[in-house]
């Protein structure tokens, strides 16, 4: 009878508190090997150009003459353009990669309102519509805030509950005004925090449904696992990010959902950027090496704050991160997303900014994740400096955000 009871009260609440409706990206072009997510005007450097940001498949673009068309509707009628395909180059291999589909403005940006993508010059075959955003008319004329968090797809019905509350809330203690992220699947609690967060206005979720159409890689080199595209698509989800916010926001972090870039020296991503704009004048493209902090192998900050009945890791008790990195060292960037192109997950692949690795003494990138064997372990107490607000406002989203933390699925973190 209890169990039964517990049903009604969850379908009510279903009812009565609906999930947010999220924006579906990734739409497929009919016959092309192509999908779209979304188009933007771009007259950076002297151009006039329609940016879309897609996946395409490789050899059908680079070697089989694969052909598409803007179709943009101008204050004078349609005009029709060719379209030029730039297969990014971080594709590792997989067959399908992230791919800026360019065409010529053929009007006034002004008068830009949509562009329809098909692959016939005379309109015989259905095409994919999308609005054009950043014309010279949408955009603010001065960023709106400093700092927009861009993190990768969220997938594998993901059910992190406390470490994506502690990541959120610590971006917003260092300075961040708009969080996005792609979701493929995650649990129930998750979407209840999802919810919660779209609702107070930190957070953009955007529908990734790229699974629907392709395979989608859990690895990101096609060797270890063959699939279509590269893990779960998670470069063209950035570089529609870092479109979509471009004007928006003064910078753009680029990382993890278990991943915290952390100042040593500062308290803010504000504070650390303008020091490092400081030592290193013109420099706009911010590259902070990875330390991770292994939580299945060492033992815990025994004195942490503690979320028992919170499912998912706290982020807190890890506290021994690795000193000595292996040959490549994946770095996570914070950017001034006007002077980027294309983006990849560790390098801005096109750009016209001034690059500068961050020295380790000034700032980390914070990976808090199991499964690593790390040598020489460093015992790292700086996240305990955020330690009192982040318990208040991690306090905070749990009680009013209303998660049902069901006894059955609770575990100790880590």
């Amino acid at each position: 009878m209890e169990i039964q009871t517990v049903r009604i009260i969850t379908v009510l609440c279903s009812f009565l508190f609906p999930a947010e409706t999220f924006p579906t990206l990734v739409t497929p072009v009919k016959d092309a090997q192509a999908f779209l997510l979304s188009a933007f005007y771009d007259d950076r450097q002297y151009q006039n150009s329609i940016r879309i940001i897609g996946i395409a498949n490789r050899d059908h673009y680079e070697n089989q003459g694969g052909k598409l068309y803007c179709h943009v509707q101008c204050e004078d009628g349609v005009h029709v353009e060719p379209i030029s395909a730039e297969v990014h180059r971080d594709h590792f291999s997989f067959p399908y990669g992230t791919t800026t589909f360019v065409c010529t403005n053929p009007c006034s940006s002004a008068a830009l309102s949509n562009v329809t993508v098909s692959t016939s010059s005379d309109g015989t075959s259905p095409g994919v519509r999308l609005i054009i955003l950043n014309t010279k008319d949408s955009r603010p004329p001065e960023p709106e805030w400093d700092f927009t968090v861009c993190t990768s797809t969220m997938f594998n019905n993901f059910n992190n509950v406390l470490q994506l509350i502690q990541s959120l809330e610590m971006y917003r203690l260092l300075g961040a005004r708009k969080v996005v992220i792609y979701k493929t699947s995650c649990s129930d609690q998750v979407q209840e925090v999802l919810d919660y967060y779209v609702k107070e206005g930190f957070v953009q979720v955007f529908e990734w449904t790229a699974n629907l159409y392709l395979k989608l890689s859990t690895s990101w080199s096609f060797a270890l696992h063959q699939a279509d595209l590269h893990y779960q698509g998670q470069i063209a989800a950035l570089n529609d990010c870092l479109y979509r916010y471009m004007y928006s926001s003064r910078y753009m972090v680029l990382i993890d959902q278990d991943e915290i870039i952390v100042p040593y020296k500062h308290d803010s991503w504000g504070d650390l950027i303008d020091f490092l704009g400081k030592m290193t004048p013109g420099a706009n493209i911010f590259r902070f090496s990875n330390r991770v902090f292994p939580t299945d192998t060492y033992g815990k900050d025994p004195n942490a704050v503690q979320w028992n009945d919170v499912p998912g890791v706290n982020v807190i008790q890890f506290v021994n991160r690795e000193t000595e990195l292996e040959s490549f060292d994946p770095k996570k960037m914070i950017i001034d997303p006007r002077i980027a192109y294309k983006t990849s997950v560790h390098s801005l692949l096109d750009h016209f900014g001034s690059e500068k690795d961050v020295d380790e003494q000034d700032a980390l990138m914070f990976h808090c994740k199991g499964h690593k064997v790390i040598s020489k372990p460093l015992n790292d107490l700086r996240l305990t400096h955020y330690e009192t607000q982040l318990r208040l406002n991690v306090n905070k989203v749990l009680k009013t955000s209303n998660v049902n933390l069901n006894p059955s699925q609770r575990r100790n973190p880590g």
